[in-house]
């Protein structure tokens, strides 16, 4: 629980420059990850390179993450640049099954949240394609009176994580949360993380 919370504060520092790029040097525009991978073409061998501003505590967060890949050996290699950045080179295969794991992993955390006796608020969670428009439905009167909107805090980091890696945007998308009343449809409270 103390590392979710150490999670949350870093998050209020997110925002920064950072770009994901082709081994050529061009942009590369948003690809389209598919719950199914098997339908991938995996005969192609394109590089992406991902470059965080590894200087910046505020990029914590994606950095363990893209650690955390990289143990399990899907980045091909992890270069510290001389202005502080860490670029990590990965073949565009593995890039579309980090970020297909990583939705997949986001949706079945928005459903645990929708079910879990530790949300009792929470009745529903809706979203946009790439996680940067969340909105809780939840009972206004059990919401209020509890520390549910924790959940939306941890939303919000693993939603960023993915706008960072599936944008090519030279700044991490803000997320925009929104809580709402389930019955109602009340706006009960918004919250911008950026």
């Amino acid at each position: 629980m103390k590392k979710i919370l150490l999670h949350i504060f870093l998050l209020v520092f997110l925002a920064g420059c950072a770009k994901i790029e082709d081994i050529t040097g061009e942009t590369t525009s948003s690809p389209f990850v598919t719950e199914n991978l098997k339908e991938e073409n995996h005969q192609n061998d394109e590089k992406i390179t991902i470059t965080v501003p590894g200087a910046f505590l505020k990029y914590q967060l994606v950095i363990e993450f893209l650690e955390s890949v990289n143990a399990k050996g899907y980045i091909e290699s992890m270069e510290e640049n001389l202005d502080g950045s860490i670029t990590y080179t990965i073949t565009k295969e593995n890039y579309l099954y980090i970020l297909s794991f990583l939705k997949v992993n986001i949706k079945n955390l928005f459903e645990e949240l929708k079910t879990s006796k530790q949300y009792p608020s929470i009745k529903d969670v809706t979203y946009n394609e790439d996680f940067t428009e969340v909105t809780f439905y939840v009972v206004k009167k059990d919401y209020e009176n509890s520390k549910d909107e924790v959940a939306s805090f941890v939303a919000a980091a693993k939603s960023m994580v993915y706008s960072f890696l599936a944008n090519s945007d030279i700044e991490i998308l803000s997320v925009e949360i929104t809580i709402v009343d389930h019955e109602t449809k009340e706006l009960l409270k918004s919250i911008s993380w950026h």
